[in-house]
């Protein structure tokens, strides 16, 4: 993942680094390009009709149908109610990581300032 940016060979070679998109983190380990990240966003929606699940409901993208078995606890003092949907962001996007943080497309680099 790491590019070298300059070369000394017969002559010296410079190659410009990729930084369209894309932030600079300062850091050790200079020329890593790292890609985007979110912490994942999960849920659950409870109480969702009989008619509705059972009619053929779906989801797409983040979210998911479940079915009373996973929520019999809620369901037993709620007659007509038989599932509900469950959220997990992961599913519609690999930037959304458990236990990531927030971070944009970088790449890392020494910073130098001269007076």
């Amino acid at each position: 993942n790491k590019k070298i940016f300059f070369k000394w060979s017969n002559k010296p070679t410079f190659n410009i680094p990729d930084t369209v998109n894309r932030y600079l983190m300062g850091s050790t380990t200079v020329g890593t390009y790292i890609a985007e990240s979110l912490p994942n966003i999960t849920g659950k929606v409870y109480g969702v009709s009989e008619e509705l699940i059972m009619n053929g409901s779906k989801a797409e993208g983040a979210f998911e149908v479940f079915s009373s078995d996973e929520a019999a606890t809620f369901l037993e003092n709620n007659p007509g109610l038989c599932g509900g949907f469950n959220l997990d962001a992961s599913r519609s996007s690999s930037a959304y990581q458990d236990g990531a943080k927030v971070r944009p497309d970088s790449l890392t680099c020494c910073y130098i300032i001269k007076y």
